[in-house]
């Protein structure tokens, strides 16, 4: 989220944010891999164990169900921001996931 500084203040929960202004770690990894990688495969995990995921897609929940590092992505709620300024004018869904355990495969 672009004011993840706001999200963090407003939960008061620790916050991992894969634009590395809160671990300087994930730099290194976006060095290597791009954004959509670091997301749907869960290498941000590699630095914390979140709880919630927020995330921003034109699509919507996209990763709704998803499983990742075995846990499962639960959409909790969805906003539509309609513009985000100059650069990015198009509406996006930001989507809040609850990261539970996921079921093991049968």
């Amino acid at each position: 989220a672009y004011d993840i500084g706001a999200i963090g203040y407003a939960s008061r929960r620790p916050v991992l944010d894969l634009g590395g202004l809160v671990n300087p770690g994930i730099n290194d990894l976006r060095n290597e891999v791009d954004d959509a990688e670091i997301l749907h495969r869960g290498l941000f995990m590699d630095f914390g164990n979140p709880e919630y995921l927020v995330d921003r897609d034109r699509a919507g929940p996209v990763l709704a169900g998803t499983r990742l590092r075995g846990r499962l992505c639960e959409p909790v709620l969805s906003r539509i921001v309609n513009n985000l300024g100059l650069s990015r004018p198009d509406p996006v869904v930001y989507t809040l996931y609850r990261l539970g355990p996921a079921a093991p495969d049968s």
